[in-house]
């Protein structure tokens, strides 16, 4: 599979000051063109050095969970990280984006309710949990349910 992926500045600015190889642009310290596994080792030694938390595969989850927030489809995210087409990765990224983006919209939906809520006497749980039950329409309980 080809992977075909715009270059950060910020990326672009390393490569330009480190030494090359062609047609690798990572190379090892002696100059030949880096693997894989041995790129990953070196990409995990650095990061515990560090002192970053978590393993170092959390950038690249952080950089599809950004480029989701910002709007990008299930198909960018599948090109830009080198996923199958209709992988289950980006259908993550973006279906959980979605519906935090949906829970958001939806909580100014309670804003009517939020504003009415909070002028009326709720200082005792009781009260606070009544208030709750009659504006989403259930039954008043004396008490919360037990857990």
């Amino acid at each position: 599979m080809v992977v075909i992926a715009p270059i950060l500045t910020a990326l672009a600015a390393s490569i330009a000051a480190g030494p090359t190889g062609d047609p690798s642009f990572i190379c090892t310290e002696r100059g030949e063109p880096s693997t894989k596994e041995s790129f990953g080792t070196w990409v995990g030694k650095v990061y515990r050095e560090a002192q970053c938390p978590g393993p170092a595969h959390g950038l690249r989850k952080a950089g599809a969970r950004r480029a989701a927030e910002n709007g990008a489809t299930e198909a960018q995210l599948d090109a830009l990280f080198g996923w199958a087409d209709g992988s289950w990765e980006s259908a993550t990224y973006t279906w959980t984006t979605n519906r935090a983006r949906m829970a958001r919209e939806a909580r100014r939906t309670l804003a009517p309710w939020a504003q009415e809520f909070r002028t009326s006497e709720t200082t005792k749980p009781a009260n606070a949990l009544a208030g709750c039950c009659q504006a989403f329409g259930a039954q008043e309980r004396t008490r919360p349910p037990a857990c």
